[in-house]
């Protein structure tokens, strides 16, 4: 679940674990414009202390799909750089 959202990051948590991935807020403009831009390749393992875990292709697929999932739940639209 997402644990803390800047204009700069989100921070995503499972399983006693976090990891961050970079985005960019965007200001709309006439209504058509998404609010993030989601860079997907910045997500690139977990947070301290748990850096040493193994971080599987699996892992950041189901993190991206998560925060994804859980922007459109929220009326959050984004794309994916």
């Amino acid at each position: 679940m997402i644990v803390h959202m800047t204009t700069g990051a989100i921070t995503f948590e499972e399983g006693g674990r976090q990891a961050k991935i970079s985005v960019e807020a965007l200001m709309r403009v006439n209504g058509n414009q998404t609010d993030f831009d989601i860079f997907e390749s910045s997500l690139t393992g977990w947070l301290p202390p748990h850096e040493s875990d193994v971080f599987t292709k699996a892992d950041h697929d189901r993190i991206v799909r998560s925060i994804c999932d859980e922007l459109t739940a929220r009326g959050i639209t984004y794309t994916i750089e």
